[in-house]
């Protein structure tokens, strides 16, 4: 979720719509039965911003100019008996020359990946109101009105009773389209409907709506500014013939070469914020970061104070009551939690309630110490999902792949077998040693650490005991191209964590599988693994495993899902304490991008 704010403006055509349902403005006069529908063509153009709340919400809000204007054009049919019985058709036209600034604020819903779906009001404030309005007579061609003339009723100037506020419900449908190569900037085509609310006048019912189609040109800033770097060493030789070569007995043939690739890997890890506080035989607050060393959630508690600081959430600590626990040291440990987030933090101890609720069954299984030890725990919740959202870590990894120099060497006269082949650096240093057959493939394995420019020298010993040596000189260049951060290789989430003997999701577990799942494109592919605690038996433990990948794999519901069956591993973590079995107890979600 992109929590920047992001900016720019639009233009779009417009259609407007007129509905009424009067004869005349008052004071002014006329002769039209009813003015109930005219249309017009107008635009709105302006700036907006738009603030991504959720995974799947964002609020939005534009500030610009519209026209409104339309004109009612309405036929009348009557009749008159002088000198005969003829046929008259009247035509009334008033045209409103109408435009206002407006505000719009608007809240959108993401279905898929880029597209919105908007809902909310256009607030505007009119600042051109005229109007002209006549009377024409279109048939017979030979009459004229009482003023002998075939137009009447002609009046312009500022609409009468004009309402200084126009407001409407507001529906947007958009998508947008990445135009650059670090995806900062997007196009976004858009069409949208304003359903008016207040007439145009106080005096007569006259609505406008309005439909339009248009463009817009987004800036959406990245949250975080690290970027990616793919680092490829391309070795070839030189195009000129340009060997320093001693004597021209020997030919070093050049085969193949395949290039050195050192690959800068940006793996972003999510693990969950476990909402759980164990209690550890000590209701003390500096004694909580003692027990789980070397992991994020050492630092729970002040990781929930720095995000309560930014927002105004407030957090539940729910107290189960159960056999196993001594009631008053757990509300005394939840007392010494809303201390130190009021002194650390200045967190107002209003927004921490502790909530007591009854629970019959024990979670874990009490016959045993590690089952006693997870029943002893507050459960956490929260008003703002930030507050508890998982723990991201941005990671580098290189991966080298060693490139290689295939040649062969095609003596010209009578000479051994063996050859020496070196690698040595423009200054002469030596940087490999190795031997080959004449007449063989030799190859050469490039390492990272060769410099811009390397020499391949070739010597041996003719049939007259002549040392015969040549050198070939090869260019490595370093080339470094930047990745932007939607490019990354891959993702490692563990967003899930499960109870004991448990593959069951929890609802905020579901909330943010859901959140990724929106965040995915087609192309994507996923490997999923389950893991477990391995306090149980292998049988059992494998197939608790693949239990629970197979419920993450359920709730994504999409193609490209890889289970892995469990193996004989490493525990994630340890299991000496309760926070640690919980965090083994997980699936690892790697997210393969193809871009």
């Amino acid at each position: 979720m992109n929590k920047t704010i992001n900016y720019g403006f639009f233009i779009r055509p417009s259609v407007n719509v007129h509905s009424g349902n009067f004869s005349n403005l008052p004071p002014v006069s006329s002769c039209c039965p009813t003015y109930d529908k005219g249309y017009g063509v107008g635009f709105t153009l302006g700036i907006q911003a738009q603030y991504a709340v959720h995974p799947l919400w964002s609020i939005k809000s534009s500030f610009g100019y519209t026209s409104l204007a339309g004109t009612f054009r309405i036929r009348e049919n009557t009749s008159i008996i002088y000198p005969n019985p003829t046929k008259v058709e009247i035509e009334h036209v008033l045209n409103a020359d109408l435009s206002a600034i407006i505000l719009e604020p608007m809240l959108l819903y993401t279905p898929l990946k880029n597209m919105y779906i908007g809902l909310g009001c256009t607030i505007g404030t009119i600042i051109s109101k005229n109007y002209t309005q006549e009377e024409q007579l279109i048939s017979p061609s030979w009459g004229t009105f009482e003023n002998n003339k075939r137009t009447r009723n002609i009046t312009s100037g500022s609409i009468p009773g004009i309402n200084p506020r126009y407001f409407a419900l507001s529906t947007l449908i958009s998508y947008a389209i990445p135009i650059s190569n670090k995806n900062s900037l997007y196009l976004i085509p858009h069409i949208q409907w304003w359903q008016a609310l207040r007439n145009v006048t106080y005096t007569v019912d006259w609505k406008i709506n309005v439909l339009s189609a248009g463009i817009g040109l987004m800036y959406m800033p990245f949250d975080n500014n690290s970027e990616s770097k793919r680092n490829n060493l391309t070795v070839f030789s030189d195009p000129l013939p340009l060997p320093k070569i001693e004597t021209d007995a020997i030919i070093q043939k050049e085969l193949s070469f395949s290039p050195i690739k050192i690959t800068e890997k940006r793996i972003v890890k999510s693990e969950p914020l476990l909402p759980y506080l164990f209690i550890h035989g000590s209701h003390y607050i500096s004694s909580y970061s003692q027990v789980f060393n070397n992991h994020p959630y050492v630092h729970v508690i002040d990781t929930i104070g720095k995000r309560m600081s930014n927002n105004s959430g407030i957090l539940f600590l729910n107290v189960l009551e159960m056999r196993t626990i001594v009631p008053t040291q757990i509300l005394q440990y939840c007392t010494n939690i809303i201390n130190y987030l009021a002194d650390s933090y200045n967190i107002s101890k209003d927004r921490i309630k502790i909530i007591k609720k009854k629970r019959f069954n024990e979670i874990s299984n009490i016959e045993y110490e590690e089952g006693r030890q997870e029943n002893n725990r507050i459960e956490l919740s929260c008003s703002d999902p930030s507050i508890l959202q998982p723990f991201t870590n941005t990671i580098s990894i290189n991966d080298t792949l060693h490139g290689h120099y295939d040649f062969m060497l095609e003596p010209q006269y009578s000479m051994n077998q063996n050859v020496t082949i070196e690698v040595l650096s423009i200054k002469g240093d030596i940087l490999s040693y190795s031997e080959c057959t004449s007449k063989d493939r030799c190859t050469i394995q490039l390492t990272p650490n060769y410099p811009d420019t390397i020499i391949i020298r070739s010597r041996c010993i003719d049939s007259s005991f002549n040392h015969i040596i040549q050198d070939k000189k090869l260019y490595i260049y370093d080339y470094r191209n930047n990745i932007s951060n939607n490019k990354q290789l891959s993702n490692e989430i563990y967003l899930s964590h499960f109870e004991y003997a448990s593959s069951s999701l929890s609802e905020l577990q579901k909330e943010e599988l859901f959140a990724l799942k929106s965040d995915l494109s087609e192309k994507d592919s996923l490997i999923l693994e389950g893991f477990t605690d391995e306090l149980g038996s292998y049988d059992i433990n494998k197939t608790l495993a693949y239990q629970r990948a197979l419920e993450v794999s359920f709730l994504l519901n999409r193609k490209n899902v890889l289970i892995e069956q469990s193996k004989n591993k490493q525990l994630l973590y340890g299991i000496s304490t309760p926070e640690e079995r919980m965090y083994n107890r997980t699936v690892k979600i790697t997210i393969l991008r193809r871009r």
